[in-house]
Formats: C-alpha cells, sequence, structure tokens
C-alpha cells in the first residue's frame, strides 16, 4: 500500500499494470493522475457513475495527450436497483510526455482537454 499523492509518488512511474479509480475527481484529471503511473499496455479503470458526453469529449482530447487510448464504456449493475454505473476503460499505448506529472493541484487547476 502507497500513501501519496500520484503526483508525488514517483516510485511509481510507469511501473503499473492496472491503475483503478472511483469517485475520485473529473476524468481528465484522473487520466493525468493515473498515466505517468502505467507502463506502456496497462489499463485504466475508470468507475463513474452517469455518462456525461461533455466530459468525455475532454477526456478523450486529454486521453490522446497523454499516450492513453479509451478502449470501451461498459455499464454495470453493481448491486440489485443500481442504475448509471459504468466503467471506463483505458490503455496506455505511448509514452506520457515528460511534463507529466504536473505538480500538486495542478491538474485540478488547469485540466487538460477543455
Amino acid at each position: 500500500m502507497v500513501c501519496a499523492r500520484a503526483e508525488q509518488w514517483h516510485e511509481g512511474l510507469a511501473r503499473n499494470d492496472v491503475v483503478v479509480a472511483r469517485a475520485l475527481a473529473p476524468q481528465p484529471v484522473v487520466l493525468e493522475y493515473a498515466a505517468p503511473l502505467l507502463r506502456l499496455g496497462g489499463s485504466l479503470v475508470d468507475w463513474r457513475g452517469r455518462r456525461v458526453p461533455p466530459e468525455e469529449d475532454a477526456a478523450a482530447r486529454a486521453a490522446a495527450e497523454l499516450g492513453l487510448r479509451r478502449v470501451e464504456i461498459r455499464r454495470v449493475l453493481p448491486f440489485a436497483g443500481a442504475r448509471d454505473h459504468h466503467l471506463h476503460l483505458f490503455e496506455k499505448v505511448g509514452e506520457t510526455p515528460e511534463r507529466f506529472p504536473r505538480r500538486a493541484g495542478m491538474a485540478r487547476k488547469r485540466p487538460l482537454g477543455g
């Protein structure tokens, strides 16, 4: 277990097969946190609620900048009566630019994909 901000966990850069996020931040921010931590071929599983097309569009732009590709958005039913739950799956297909991760707090202040 690691107790550190994603932007400050330098030992984890490009070393992880999978990153999972749930209710963490707007999707472009989650992508920016996850991309530097993933190795090439690694996957991000971002658990979301209701789909928000403008946020998904911004996330697609951010993903392209970060070396990620959206693979699938899968509707899931985690419990009886659940609705509007989705897993957004991304794969790391290219190197994340050297300027990432940005310093702590910058992803939220100036999100990519806008």
